[in-house]
Formats: structure tokens, C-alpha cells, sequence
């Protein structure tokens, strides 16, 4: 009795949001494509829908959609444009964009290398600590924000 209540109808119901341009519908629709759950595995679906959440101004997708500039996954590897978005989500207390800031900068990653600016980057995130993990664990509870290729 009632309805169903199985992956696949919660995604087609997020799937239907994310097609009306709510951009938090979009982000969980791209990690459903990105890792293969509840929909097939398809990387340039997932890659196009966190970019529109992302263009919208979504945090987590932010954060995401540098994340697959620095790997290259689903799109071209650009360092300096990974820095870009993953800058764009440590602006917006997305903790961690705020260490992976710190650490592109530290390494010279996608920018000239800047110890004081890594620094900074790193104090930040640092403060927020409690809020990384909870972050972390609700974005990338098996497997930290990576995906097959």
C-alpha cells in the first residue's frame, strides 16, 4: 500500500526539480550520474547537471565542478580553472574549498605558488573544522568527492 518509495522514483522526482532549474536538484541528480547510483553511470550528464547547479550558485557544486576541473573527469583538466570554482565556494564558507584552496596554493597549482596565501587559505578552513566533516560526510560518505573514470 502507499507509494513506492525506491531510489529510482526519489531520483525521477529529483530529476523533474532539477529539469525546472532548482539548482540543489541538479547537484544530487549530477552525484547520482557521477557515481552511478540510482541512475547508469554517465559522467558528462553528471558534469553538465553540476555545472548548472554550479552556474546557479550552488556551494557544493561550486566545489564539485572544481573538483572535475582538477581531475579532468567529465571535462577538460584546467588547474587554473579548478582554482577558479573551488575559490568561487571557499568565498562561500564551503570548508572544503577553503583547504583545497589552500593547498593549490601551497603547491602552485592552477597559480603561481603562494605560501602566505595557502596560509591563509589553511587558518580558515582550520577554524571550521567541525563543519568540513560534516560537509565531507554528507557529500562523500564512500568515497571523498573522487570517481571512476
Amino acid at each position: 500500500m502507499g507509494t513506492a518509495t525506491d531510489e529510482t522514483t526519489g531520483l525521477d522526482w529529483i530529476e523533474k526539480a532539477a529539469q525546472q532549474n532548482h539548482a540543489e536538484a541538479q547537484y544530487w541528480l549530477s552525484l547520482a550520474f557521477l557515481r552511478g547510483e540510482g541512475r547508469p553511470k554517465d559522467i558528462k550528464a553528471g558534469t553538465r547537471w553540476v555545472l548548472k547547479s554550479a552556474n546557479a550558485g550552488h556551494e557544493p557544486a561550486l566545489y564539485q565542478i572544481g573538483r572535475l576541473y582538477d581531475s579532468g573527469l567529465g571535462v577538460e583538466k584546467d588547474p587554473a580553472l579548478a582554482l577558479q570554482w573551488i575559490r568561487a565556494a571557499a568565498r562561500r564558507k564551503v570548508v572544503p574549498s577553503q583547504y583545497l584552496t589552500g593547498l593549490f596554493y601551497f603547491d602552485g597549482i592552477g597559480t603561481q605558488k603562494n605560501v602566505e596565501q595557502a596560509a591563509k587559505a589553511f587558518t580558515v578552513a582550520a577554524k571550521q573544522r567541525k563543519e568540513a566533516v560534516e560537509f565531507l560526510k554528507m557529500h562523500c560518505p564512500t568515497n571523498p568527492c573522487q570517481f571512476d573514470r
